[in-house]
């Protein structure tokens, strides 16, 4: 109550802090209020722990205002974790990350967001999947070092390469025409400077997504700015995120491997963390990654590939979950069978068929909604199918690919339960225009 009082905070049992007089609390605040109200600690040495956090000032952060994105997941954070020194890590985390997105990339202005809200988002994902699979589970400090992943796997993309350092080579020489004509043409100079400004731009974004991972994983081992975590945690954080768009055979390990945190002993499942992190990264496909009006007004500065990939997040509305659970009979089988529904809501609707060659699952429910069942892949066919459901399927084929790997891990590990997944496309009831030159650049990557 003293400290409530002091920082002029409402008393509320929960973690969304507000102060009476509607001003944002500082970083320290918060810290002090979680732990005070963190059920899960005793809360024996208040002074002791408040006098560490003030001296500590991880990242200079303590008397900066906290990032009201934060207490979306604040609560969920403290059930799932429960210690405060993992939680204070998270909380520094997240302005890490709000610090270098919050104005966004220099260089590559036309990513989708990768910033904290993909960091939250990712977290919201795996608790909701963590909650209705049967079949997997992970203990607080998983949960954490996935949490942390998720935080951190993408922190490379908002660094620009250091100049010099990726190099056009002969080979890639004749992408860049514009070099050449820009001396020799007078009166055509601007637009070919553009042109090469934009060709450039992809030639580098498509070097640093390339090796993203892998750098993200560099990043958290070694800049100096995340020495606040444990060089055990960083190890495990760093692998984690650099296995998150790795090729499926490098994702075998042993079932589980000894690792220390503070006192105490747990086993992890380094497999089992890399996966749900890679299916929750995948599942962050809306809309509000991207902003309608922000691509409207910058489509001349954008390449066509990224039009593509930002209506394609532009077009779908929301995502839920459900999942139905039943017990079988029959002794050679796991005796739980359950069924994990994954429903994409689209918010643009062309029911035009198309001709769609696919290795898919695919059943037509109705004409407004397509399951496509997560399994043994079938002889690739031509079917028809609306150009909406053909341009998700298209643009998503990862999100086939990572339940695949994940029903796959769970089937073979968790032998009392079988889990299969079913996608459902429909149409949201509130629906979007695009514009007929944004369409025309999506139909040359759906109709390819």
């Amino acid at each position: 109550m003293f400290y409530s009082k002091l920082f002029h905070v409402y008393l509320e049992k929960n973690f969304q802090f507000r102060k009476v007089n509607n001003t944002n609390l500082s970083i320290i605040e918060t810290k002090i209020l979680l732990y005070i109200r963190n059920p899960y600690e005793e809360n024996s040495d208040i002074e002791h722990t408040i006098n560490s956090l003030i001296k500590k000032n991880n990242l200079e952060l303590n008397y900066l205002k906290t990032d009201y994105n934060l207490f979306e997941v604040l609560d969920e954070l403290v059930d799932e974790v429960k210690e405060s020194n993992l939680l204070f890590n998270l909380i520094d985390t997240h302005h890490y990350v709000n610090s270098l997105w919050s104005n966004g990339s220099l260089v590559f202005r036309n990513y989708t967001s990768h910033n904290e809200t993909h960091s939250l988002h990712i977290i919201r994902t795996t608790n909701e999947l963590l909650k209705i699979i049967e079949g997997v589970s992970l203990n607080a400090y998983e949960k954490y070092l996935v949490f942390m992943a998720a935080y951190l796997h993408d922190i490379s993309l908002i660094i620009p390469p250091e100049t010099g350092k990726i190099k056009i080579e002969k080979k890639d020489e004749h992408k860049f025409p514009e070099i050449k004509l820009i001396s020799e043409e007078k009166e055509n100079q601007t637009h070919l400077i553009h042109s090469l400004m934009l060709k450039y731009l992809d030639f580098l974004s498509e070097k640093l997504r390339d090796s993203h991972a892998i750098d993200s994983g560099d990043i958290i081992e070694f800049k100096e700015e995340l020495q606040f975590i444990d060089k055990a945690q960083k190890g495990y954080i760093s692998q984690i995120s650099r296995l998150h768009v790795a090729e499926p055979d490098k994702l075998k390990f042993p079932k589980k491997f000894p690792g220390s945190h503070g006192v105490g002993h747990y086993d992890l499942d380094r497999e089992k963390m890399a996966k749900v992190l890679r299916v929750a990264d995948v599942l962050d496909i809306t809309n509000q990654r991207v902003r309608k009006l922000f691509l409207e007004y910058n489509l001349n500065y954008m390449t066509d590939y990224s039009k593509y990939h930002w209506a394609s997040h532009l077009i779908t509305d929301h995502v839920e979950y459900s999942a139905n659970t039943m017990f079988v009979e029959k002794v050679s089988e796991s005796p739980l069978s359950e069924t994990i529904d994954i429903i994409i809501y689209l918010n643009y609707k062309n029911n035009r068929l198309h001709n769609l060659m696919t290795d898919l699952d695919i059943n037509v429910v109705d004409e407004e909604n397509y399951k496509i069942s997560i399994g043994e892949k079938k002889k690739s066919r031509v079917i028809k199918v609306p150009f909406s459901v053909k341009w998700f399927i298209k643009k998503n084929k990862y999100l086939f690919e990572e339940l695949l790997i994940f029903k796959e891990m769970l089937n073979s590990k968790y032998k009392f339960s079988s889990t299969n997944f079913n996608i459902y496309i429909k149409y949201s009831e509130k629906t979007i225009k695009i514009k007929s030159e944004l369409l025309n650049v999506v139909k040359k990557f759906v109709d390819k």
